[in-house]
């Protein structure tokens, strides 16, 4: 909440919340709660885009241009998540930051490729 992320409502990560804290406390158990607690964020925010892919692609297909020219996003959810992508060489090492914000944008790109090219046929060479 204090981040600007809504918990109910048609933009609610309320449905991922449990699923990211199992995975942060689980895969990230050697960190300190501040840490586990930065990567249960992340990861609900992550969860939160895949699924927002399957139904409303136009929330998502514009995110990197206005990441990039760090303007807002229109949807408050994807707004929290560009904060903590910004957020994350706070939290971390320079290289290690780099290659998650790298992964995540890359991320963000395959649900965008996957939702592009979901009613594609198939050609066999």
């Amino acid at each position: 909440l204090r981040r600007g992320c809504p918990i109910s409502g048609p933009y609610s990560i309320q449905g991922f919340i449990q699923t990211s804290i199992n995975m942060a406390t689980t895969a990230f158990a050697h960190c300190t709660v501040h840490t586990q607690t930065f990567i249960c964020i992340y990861t609900a925010l992550l969860l939160y885009l895949d699924d927002l892919g399957e139904k409303n692609i136009s929330d998502v297909s514009d995110f990197h241009r206005r990441f990039m020219m760090g303007q807002k996003q229109p949807n408050p959810t994807l707004e929290c998540l560009a904060q903590v992508i910004r957020e994350i060489p706070l939290h971390l090492t320079p290289v290690v930051a780099n290659i998650i914000i790298t992964s995540t944008l890359n991320f963000i790109t395959a649900v965008l490729l996957e939702c592009d090219t979901k009613l594609m046929p198939v050609r066999l060479l």
